[in-house]
Order: structure tokens, then sequence, then C-alpha cells
């Protein structure tokens, strides 16, 4: 609602409670107490430190000193800067008085000390000038009439005050000026309606209310708000439904490439196994090859054993009957006694240091060197069925006689390598084959 001016109330017409003669008589009399208290206490410490003097002396610092500290207390008690209130003595504030001014303002220390000379006046022609107020309307004696101040209640006065700061307050929002947060209280309701107003402009040009005056706006603050939630809403379910449609999309698109990939990898596994198919029957087939070759050309290999002899006896026997079976020697070597008498020193060396006695495993040595024969070493050759050349040499040798084992003494350790090199040759011309060489390498290094 617009602010109007109001016109100020004049004092005649508000309803004071002034203070009456008696209750008045009563605050002066607790003020005098108090008073004379303090002045004695000063009177004494003025007197103490002077020496007090003659009693003419005493009377005028009596008199002196009584009208300068009944100026200074009521002066000071009466104006704004009481220290127990504005315009309060002590008797007054025990009472509930307060002296203002007629316009309802607080007195300034000259206007107190001006209405407490005139209490002096109004005193001296037998108290007339105090007795006056008991007939005046608004209870004042002529000290109050030359001051222009009033003695009221204090909730009278507190009233007044009031009244005046709110129309204080009315006339500076009238003003469009800004409100004291002393006097925001008696404006409130004013207040009020002035920040309703303006939420009103902001909220209808859709600016931002400040927090303080969302009390004044709540109704439409919730208004705005539901249906800023139901834009939010709508909006929110817009997003949701496009979210929804590009999910739906992005499923669509990842099915079909998934479908593709699967395709193309059920194709590249056909065509990995078609292709093992074919390398594994490649591999079969030259495998098949590979065997049928070896067992054709098996059928043409000789058969090579190398055997080892302990006795020329036992030579001479198995000779005779592989002789008979179509085997041909291809070579023979024996170790000689040389050899054997090394070997056997050395093993009863090996055994007198043992025990701490060389003679004896020398000795030991050298009788077991007595006792071993040598060892023939035959490599026999078995030709294949139907090789006519080989049958030959076979029958031709098995007509003939049959090989003597090699003298000791004309063979020695490079018979082990003659038999070797023979063995290489039979590998290199395909009679062996390389598992068959070095089986019987070995079996020949093993005697040495």
């Amino acid at each position: 609602m617009p602010l109007t001016r109001r016109p100020k109330m004049s004092w005649s017409s508000r309803p004071h409670r002034y203070a009456g003669f008696w209750i008045r008589c009563l605050a002066w009399l607790i003020d005098s107490a108090a008073f004379m208290v303090a002045f004695l206490v000063v009177f004494a410490v003025v007197g103490t430190i002077s020496g007090w003097g003659s009693n003419n002396q005493l009377v005028g610092t009596f008199y002196v000193l009584g009208t300068l500290l009944g100026l200074i207390y009521w002066a000071w008690f009466w104006s704004a800067w009481s220290p127990i209130g504005p315009g309060q003595t002590i008797g007054m504030k025990a009472l509930g008085l307060r002296v203002i001014r007629t316009d309802g303002s607080a007195l300034s220390f000259p206007q107190s000390g001006l209405r407490w000379l005139g209490w002096l006046l109004s005193a001296v022609p037998l108290a007339l000038g105090l007795i006056w107020m008991v007939f005046d309307p608004r209870k004042q004696g002529w000290h109050d009439k030359l001051a222009d101040t009033l003695i009221v209640r204090v909730s009278n006065a507190r009233a007044a005050g009031r009244e005046e700061r709110r129309h204080k307050a009315l006339e500076m929002l009238s003003a469009g000026e800004r409100v004291p947060l002393s006097l925001q209280s008696l404006v409130r309701d004013e207040l009020k309606a002035r920040d309703r107003q303006r939420a009103l402009a902001m909220l209808a040009q859709g600016q931002k209310v400040p927090f303080l005056m969302h009390s004044v706006v709540r109704d439409e603050l919730a208004a705005s708000k539901a249906a800023l939630e139901l834009a939010k809403l709508e909006v929110a379910a817009k997003a949701r439904a496009d979210r929804d449609r590009v999910r739906e999309a992005n499923a669509a698109d990842r099915a079909a490439q998934d479908a593709v990939s699967r395709k193309l990898k059920e194709e590249g596994l056909a065509v990995k196994a078609a292709v093992r198919a074919e390398r594994d029957t490649e591999r079969q087939r030259l495998k098949e090859e590979r065997q049928a070759a070896e067992r054709e050309a098996a059928k043409h290999r000789p058969t090579v054993e190398v055997v080892r002899y302990n006795t020329p006896r036992d030579y001479q026997r198995d000779a005779q009957h592989r002789l008979e079976n179509g085997w041909t020697l291809q070579a023979q070597s024996q170790e000689t006694g040389q050899t054997h008498r090394l070997r056997r020193a050395s093993g009863g060396a090996l055994i007198g240091g043992l025990f701490m006695m060389p003679m004896l495993g020398a000795a030991i040595g050298g009788l077991s060197n007595k006792r071993t024969p040598g060892v023939i070493t035959a490599t026999w050759i078995k030709p294949p069925a139907g090789d006519s050349d080989a049958s030959g040499v076979a029958a031709e040798t098995a007509s003939g006689t049959y090989p003597e084992p090699p003298s000791p003494q004309g063979l020695g350790g490079s018979d082990l390598f003659e038999q070797l090199k023979k063995l290489g040759e039979l590998r290199d011309a395909g009679v062996l084959t390389a598992e068959e060489f070095d089986a019987k390498k070995a079996e020949i290094l093993a005697r040495m």
C-alpha cells in the first residue's frame, strides 16, 4: 500500500501522565539524602585538605561547595547524559519519573542548569514557585515553565518517545530514505508492505528476490518455485527421452556392428579351417611319401653291426655263423696287450692309492694284465635281399676261409679311428642313417 505522510501530533493532544506534587516531593527527599551523603564526603575531604580554618571559612566553604555540587548533581542527572537514564535522578529512577522537554526530547546540560537555577528562584518566595505545580494542569512549576520541561511517568514518556520515533520512521519511509535498524521495529508492517511491493516488482521483471524478502512474498515465491520445478521436470523429461532415443540408436548400431563382426569372424574361421585342412592333407601326403621312400630305401640298405668279442674263439665262432648267413666283414680291430696293461696298471694304482700302498696297486695291475686277453671289434655288413653283388661277395667269402682275428701286435689305437672313418663313409654313402651312425660311434668310443 502507498505510504503517506502523517501529520505530527501536538503534545497537548498526547495522553501524558504528569507526575503530581507529592510524588515529586518524595523523589526530591530521596535525591536530597543521596546528595547530602555525597556532599558530606566531599566536604570532609576538602576540609581536611584545606585545614578546616575558622568558622566563617567553613560556612563559606559549605555554601559554595553545596551550590556547585547541587548544580553538578541535578544538572547532570536531569540531562541526557545521566548515568542511570536520560532525565532521571536517583529518586526519580526509584519512583519511575523522568524530566523531558515539552517536545518529548531529552534535556541538554545547559537546559538542565537553567532548570536548576529556576528551581532556586522558585523556592525563594516561600516556595511559591514549587507550590504552583499543584494548580497547574500539566503539573509545571516556575522552573519547569522557565526551562520548558515536564515531569512525566516513565511509561508515558516511553510511549511518547516511541510514537515520536515511529512518526520519524514513517517520514523516512515516505521520503524513500533508509530506516535505521533501531527504528525498523516501530514500522514493521509498513516495511513489510514496502518490501512486498519491491519483491513483487522484482518477480514481475524476472529478477532474483533477496533472501531477506522471501518472507513477504512466500506465496508468490512458492508459486514461482512450483512453476520453475515444473519447467525443470519438463526439460528433464525431454532430455531423458532424447537420451533414450540416442541409447536405442546406439544399441541398434552396436547390434549391426556385432552382426557384421560375427559374420566376418565366421568367414575367417571357415577360411582358416579350409586352409588348415588343406595343409594337414598336404602334410599327410608328404609324410606318406617320405615313409614310402624310407621303406623303399630300407629295402636296398644293408644292415651294419659292430660286434665286440672278448676272445678270438668267440670271434671265430660268430664269424663262421655270420659268413654262412650272408654277412660280410667290413672291418676288424683288436686292443693290444699294452693298452690292457696300462688300464690295469692305472686301476691298480688307483686301488693302491686308496689304501696308501702304491706298490701293492702296481702289483695288482700287473697280475690283472696277465690274466686279461685282448678284445676284438668287428664291423659286419649284411646286404639287402636281391642285391646280386653283395650276395656274390657273401657267397665267395662263405666258400673261402674265415677271416682270422687280427694280430694283437699289429693293431693299436689307430684302428678305432679307422673304424670311425669307415662308419662315416658308410653314412655318406647312404648305407647307414644318422641315428645308426651315432649309435655305432658311441658303442666304439665306449670300448676305448
